[in-house]
């Protein structure tokens, strides 16, 4: 499970970029190699191959090809 931080509307919680959970949610990493820490408005995922994840930030669009790795 993947989750995008930062308010995009108020803006008064900032942007950490995107944390994932691989053991549903007891325990959360960042995953933000190459974008840092940005607000993160939406994540998209393949619907066939979960490692190809596309996420909308305040600095632009960003992809994965390995489940967040890069």
């Amino acid at each position: 499970m993947y989750i995008g931080t930062g308010d995009r509307d108020a803006g008064d919680a900032p942007g950490r970029g995107v944390y994932k959970t691989v053991d549903g949610g007891s325990n959360w990493a960042q995953s933000n190699s190459g974008m840092g820490n940005l607000e993160v408005s939406a994540i998209v995922m393949h619907p066939s191959n979960t490692s190809y994840i596309i996420a909308a930030t305040s600095g632009g669009i960003y992809r994965t090809q390995n489940a967040g790795s890069t």
